[in-house]
């Protein structure tokens, strides 16, 4: 149906068509109540006569109406006149890229100016679990005023449906003039064009083709038929931008490549990391780190001679070549009038060594890089597996046992294999040596918490202590057999030193370690002088967390896996340079890095790559071992604390779109709701008995503290003003909160008005406790959760006698019993698991347990009884959190896992 110019639909006068196509017709319209121009969108006839994709469509059409960002269109209203369906939406003048992209690209300032609020309008709608699907020019518009704004956001599931009740129509592709079919098909990603499931990724690869095609003037896949389109998307790897135009920086070409990578995983992983990296490229341009000419056309006089860019050569990745080989990547250094000094690591590939899924948390390359060593899993009990780098040929060392693996080190003549193994259960570790050929395991030393290091000499080791009890740690040194052993320095409270692998310096006199700096969420890099125990602080960095250094052999830097929250959500690897301390980042994307270990050449490196996944599951409590996955929450969800609200929603922790947020869902996957979107991280969210309010902790200021917000994630509010405020929980009568201050001795509680105030001290050191309070809960308490009644508080505790974390029962109302139970689980993180909660019925609590491989619930009643396991699960992914709904009706978990990969990356930087 088409509607002319001076008709109405309903309230509105149309003013002019200004599209058709199989998604329906686009008018120009006047709203003559409010005095306003708007869009109005039919849908097409084929889809109204269908209910079901009717609703489909109105309810996608409100969730992006939902949306509130300067670069979406808004949609103001879903609506039908006359029998017909229509939408309503803001009315923009301007340009569509398809209008403005000329035949050679555009300029490199302009390009940007477009691209980042492109990709940032695409995140915003990731983050709210909206995919567009049909990315392409014509989907977006600039005004005149340069505002970039993206049009037909959610409507591409209703196009799947279109496409498949009409193929072999134009509805699906543009043709051009000589009838070369190359519309929307050209901007699919490989996953879309084979009809597999989409995420988010999707979207990233479309926006991929964009920027190439806004970046050359020409799309990246070519044909001359839709069929030999998608026959290049999934077969074709497209050259790089500055093969076609050398004016542009490597970095653009770089950034590029791993937008349009066929495999997903291998991706950027989310928009709003595309968007970094292209903010990123836009400040260095701006600074002048990296020179640009392409904000002038090629060929332009530059201080009276030409510039001439070299243009570099982009090498391709390598996919599945090889025995072991993963996927590989270059880091290309920008083009720049005059070659700059090369980095380590600036262009590297990377190779996956592991294929097994049982890897665990510890990797290690030896020094004449023949080796790599990891840790294993069988039958949930842990041991050493060493595999020869070149032939792929792979040993079990070390038999499973009931141990955790905390620490790999090779000697330097790469013949025997240092490890450090935790007894389950227990707090203290101890170090082994065991011949890299296979042998049987001498124990050395007692009590050492993560990998030692070896003096060049190999004479000596080195390693961290942690002493929990006192809140300090030691930076230790012994001979090479375990005797002689010294500490150099101890360090205590919120300055002692990180529990990460060190690294000798190759001139042999400091060790480079991390150290706490005031925070537990501050962390620098500093040197220990072997002679003197003097601690120097490497450069003004701080990092949220640090997991292990190692120096390069020239002693110039260290490659330092680290966690710097500002820049990425994940533990990424860095080059800091010695002894200035300026930092570069190597990876860039969204899985964790851990456990550095570099060859001699200092050009092999081996580290552990890890990607989470976690999903919600809910159950009737009466039939707890028949839990299922809620469908619609997407497959992201981090460990921390799961909890239900009075009202029946269940809040969890998710990063839906590469940042983590609190999120709220009725157990029947109905009305997911992000409550919180702010760029730092919120989680371990717990709702107040009277449901008026939702406290939560949140790093958004740069410190982890109490926040509230009510239950739709407005007003939200700052509560407590510590450097490291923790462990939430709300009051029986909604009016308070107790938490830990995790920064001061002995980790006290305080409580603190739940409409804001002043804290009050409830327990810690007998001279600072008020009296008539918690003087009896034990030191470094960690609070879970309140019983049913309101009167206690279950938590877990580290037993100093035990060398263990334990699990206790504390009063909520003041002085009382204290019940310590007998109940073994690992000491938690801050935003770790949440292994603890109350029964339904109050007279116990539940717990998370790991036997034979495989994680159940269990039930420990207070008065001392046997416990019972409530699930029987035998297999799949762990229980990280748990929570019984407050009608005692429910259960629902977080079941996850990380995916632990070795990978080894070989420095191919030119002139190193």
């Amino acid at each position: 149906m088409t509607l002319a110019p001076g008709s109405r639909l309903g309230p509105y006068e149309i003013l002019a068509q200004l599209g058709a196509g199989g998604m329906g017709e686009v008018y120009k319209a006047r709203d003559p109540r409010l005095g306003r121009d708007v869009a109005i969108k039919i849908l097409p006839s084929a889809a109204a006569a269908d209910l079901e994709r009717r609703a489909r469509f109105e309810r996608e059409a409100k969730a992006v109406a939902a949306l509130n960002h300067p670069n979406i269109v808004t949609i103001h209203a879903v609506e039908e006149a006359e029998g017909i369906p229509f939408f309503t939406m803001e009315y923009v003048e301007g340009r569509t890229l398809a209008q403005m992209i000329p035949s050679r690209g555009l300029p490199l300032d302009e390009l940007l100016k477009i691209a980042i609020p492109l990709t940032d309008a695409v995140g915003a709608a990731h983050q709210r679990g909206i995919l567009h699907r049909d990315l392409k020019p014509a989907n977006v518009m600039v005004t005149a005023d340069g505002r970039v704004k993206v049009l037909d956001f959610g409507l591409a599931k209703l196009k799947e449906a279109v496409i498949r009740a009409d193929a072999g129509t134009a509805a699906t592709v543009e043709a051009t003039g000589e009838g070369r079919i190359l519309g929307t098909v050209a901007y699919m990603s490989p996953e879309q064009a084979e009809g597999k499931p989409l995420d988010q990724r999707s979207d990233v690869f479309a926006l991929g083709v964009l920027l190439y095609e806004m970046a050359t003037g020409q799309r990246p896949f070519k044909g001359d038929t839709s069929m030999s389109v998608i026959s290049a998307i999934l077969k074709d790897t497209p050259g790089s931008v500055t093969d076609l135009r050398p004016d542009l920086p490597r970095d653009l070409a770089r950034i590029l490549k791993h937008a349009l990578n066929k495999d997903p995983e291998h991706r950027y992983q989310s928009a709003k990391d595309l968007r970094n990296d292209l903010e990123t490229l836009k400040e260095d341009l701006d600074s002048g780190e990296i020179a640009g000419t392409a904000a002038r056309p090629v060929g332009a006089r530059v201080g009276g001679r030409r510039r001439l860019v070299a243009a570099g050569v982009l090498f391709a990745a390598v996919a599945l070549a090889g025995a072991g080989t993963w996927w590989a990547f270059r880091l290309l250094a920008p083009a720049q009038q005059a070659p700059r000094a090369s980095h380590p690591f600036d262009d590297f590939t990377l190779t996956r060594l592991t294929t097994e899924a049982d890897v665990e948390r510890v990797a290690a390359v030896s020094p004449d890089g023949r080796y790599a060593a990891y840790a294993f899993v069988s039958g949930g009990r842990e041991g050493l597996r060493i595999r020869q780098v070149e032939t792929a040929a792979t040993v079990q060392l070390v038999p499973p046992d009931d141990v955790q693996q905390y620490g790999l080190t090779f000697t330097p003549d790469s013949n025997r294999l240092y490890y450090v193994a935790y007894r389950r259960g227990t707090g203290m570790a101890t170090l082994f040596e065991v011949p890299v050929l296979g042998g049987t395991p001498r124990r050395l030393i007692d009590d050492v918490d993560r990998a030692v290091t070896f003096s060049p000499d190999a004479a000596r080791i080195a390693f961290v202590r942690g002493f929990p009890e006192k809140r300090s740690s030691a930076l230790l040194v012994a001979n090479a057999d375990g005797t002689d052993e010294r500490t150099l320095v101890t360090r205590e409270g919120l300055n002692s030193f990180v529990l990460a692998a060190g690294s000798w310096s190759p001139d042999g006199r400091i060790v480079a370690l991390a150290t706490y700096d005031g925070s537990p969420m501050r962390v620098a890099i500093a040197t220990v002088n072997v002679a003197t125990g003097e601690v120097e602080p490497v450069g003004p960095k701080r990092w949220e967390s640090v997991d292990s250094l190692a120096w390069l052999r020239n002693g110039s830097a260290l490659i330092v896996a680290a966690w710097d929250l500002g820049v990425a959500d994940t533990v990424q690897l860095w080059e800091v340079a010695f002894p200035d301390g300026a930092v570069r980042r190597i990876t860039k994307d969204i899985a964790d890095y851990t456990n550095v270990s570099l060859a001699a050449d200092g050009r092999t490196l081996v580290t552990l790559r890890s990607e989470w996944h976690g999903t919600v599951w809910v159950t009737p409590s009466a039939q707890s071992d028949r839990a299922a996955p809620i469908p619609s929450v997407p497959n992201t969800v981090a460990s921390w604390p799961i909890r239900w609200t009075p009202d029946g929603r269940i809040l969890y922790g998710a990063s839906v779109s590469g940042n983590y947020d609190v999120w709220a869902i009725r157990p029947d996957g109905s009305n997911p709701r992000q409550l919180t979107t702010s760029p730092g991280v919120d989680g371990w969210a717990t709702a107040a008995p009277d449901n008026r309010s939702v406290v939560f902790l949140s790093n958004r200021d740069g410190h982890l503290r109490i926040w509230r917000m009510d239950p739709d994630g407005g007003r939200q509010t700052r509560l407590t003003n510590g450097g490291m405020d923790v462990y939430p929980v709300v009051a029986a009568n909604s009016k308070s909160v107790y938490y830990v201050r995790y920064d001061q001795p002995g980790q006290p509680l305080y409580a603190v008005p739940i409409e804001g105030g002043a804290p009050t001290l409830l327990s810690g050191p007998p001279s600072l406790t008020p009296a008539g309070t918690w003087a009896g809960v034990p030191s470094l308490f960690s609070p879970d959760s309140l019983s049913p009644d309101g009167t206690l508080i279950v938590g877990t505790y580290w037993d100093d006698q035990q060398s263990r974390s334990r699990v206790a029962v504390v009063p909520a109302g003041g002085r009382g019993l204290v019940r310590k139970l007998d109940v073994m689980v690992p000491l938690p993180a801050f935003f770790g698991e949440s292994l603890v909660a109350w029964a339904p019925d109050g007279r116990a609590i539940t717990f998370i347990k790991t036997t034979d491989g495989a994680t159940n619930l269990w039930r420990q009643p207070l008065d001392g009884g046997p416990a019972t396991r409530l699930t029987n699960y035998t297999s799949g992914d762990a229980i990280v959190s748990h929570a019984w709904s407050r009608d005692g009706k429910w259960l629902a978990l977080v079941r996850g896992a990380n995916t632990n990969h070795v990978v080894m990356l070989r420095d191919v930087s030119p002139g190193r």
